[in-house]
């Protein structure tokens, strides 16, 4: 590897590095708990993101899926996904970072106008997903030439996919 690519190689695994460990002192516990009740209560989890956020909540279908929670990864193919039928009881999971997607922002803010619950990963509590979201988590990480890490954004969807995991096998060992 050249001398500039193992630079630039470098440079953004510790910006990977040095976001997981601003992830790991900034999560509350009471957060994470707040979202696994959220997921748990949903009868469907409708999952909304484009763009770059896309690798990081795609995985959340594959996840719930495989946790036999209901859950639809909405797009925009025809310019449909506002308009599913949403209910109080579901519950809409977004991400989305600066810049924000147009059309992930108005799905958030129409639910949240009425009264839907929204979990959303966001990079900043003044992000219009954290403003129209019951709860949100900030994951904040530093661009290098452009581009933004994914890893910290999957860590934290795979810690909270993983800990309902666990919460949902606890709760049926004691059914059990």
């Amino acid at each position: 590897m050249p001398l500039d690519q193992l630079r630039l190689f470098q440079d953004f695994s510790q910006a990977s590095i040095d976001a997981i460990s601003g992830l790991r002192v900034s999560i509350e516990n009471a957060d994470v708990a707040a979202a696994l009740g959220m997921m748990e209560r949903a009868e469907t989890v409708y999952v909304i993101v484009q763009r770059r956020s896309f690798a990081v909540a795609s995985y959340v279908p594959y996840c719930l899926a495989r946790l036999e929670l209901k859950c639809v990864l909405l797009d925009f193919v025809g310019g449909m996904a506002p308009q599913h039928a949403m209910t109080e009881k579901d519950l809409l999971f977004a991400v989305s970072f600066a810049p924000y997607t147009p059309e992930v922002m108005r799905s958030v803010k129409e639910v949240h106008n009425r009264d839907g619950p929204v979990l959303a990963v966001t990079d900043n509590e003044r992000s219009p997903l954290a403003i129209h979201s019951a709860l949100s988590f900030k994951v904040h990480d530093d661009s290098i030439r452009g581009f933004r890490p994914l890893s910290p954004s999957i860590v934290l969807v795979q810690s909270l996919v993983l800990a309902l995991s666990c919460l949902k096998d606890r709760r049926r060992a004691r059914k059990g």
